[in-house]
């Protein structure tokens, strides 16, 4: 259990890595001041539960809208709209090869755990996943798989 929640985390940390490099590249773009900084604030509320870079991006395109500023606002949506597929696509990739799952369980194990649980579901179910895939290969769990009697 434990080798799959540090197998997690270090999943985690690269994709936020990956956001951070997409909001720099981005905030350099839109001509953001110290854009570094805030790449790097909006990539570590993107880890936290529920926040997300939407957080940041949103508002922020709301506020240039309201200024008038609607070029800005559109860039900060587009910004926003890239690293979510980006995000989409990644996520149960990066999560399911460092926990040694297939990035559809991943993709499943993350999306039922946080219909049941909520939030902590989505880190749950992918954990839970290995445990029951451990279980099963140290012999604790059944075989689905019957033999089927040759016929003579």
């Amino acid at each position: 259990m434990i080798v799959a929640f540090v197998g997690f985390i270090k999943a985690q940390i690269f994709l936020m890595a990956i956001t951070f490099l997409e909001l720099l590249i981005g905030y350099q773009i839109l001509g953001v001041e110290y854009a570094f900084f805030f790449a790097l604030l909006t990539a570590i509320i993107d880890i936290l539960p529920v926040l997300g870079t939407g957080t940041v991006l949103i508002p922020t395109a709301i506020v240039h809208f309201i200024m008038g500023n609607i070029p800005r606002a559109l860039g900060f949506l587009c910004l926003y709209f890239i690293i979510f597929v980006i995000r989409q696509i990644l996520e149960p990739r990066v999560v399911g090869q460092s926990l040694g799952l297939h990035p559809l369980v991943t993709l499943m194990s993350m999306y039922i755990g946080l219909r049941l649980i909520g939030v902590p579901g989505m880190f749950l179910g992918p954990i839970i996943v290995i445990l029951v895939k451990a279980f099963y290969k140290a012999g604790f769990l059944p075989s689905w798989k019957t033999e089927t009697n040759a016929k003579s």
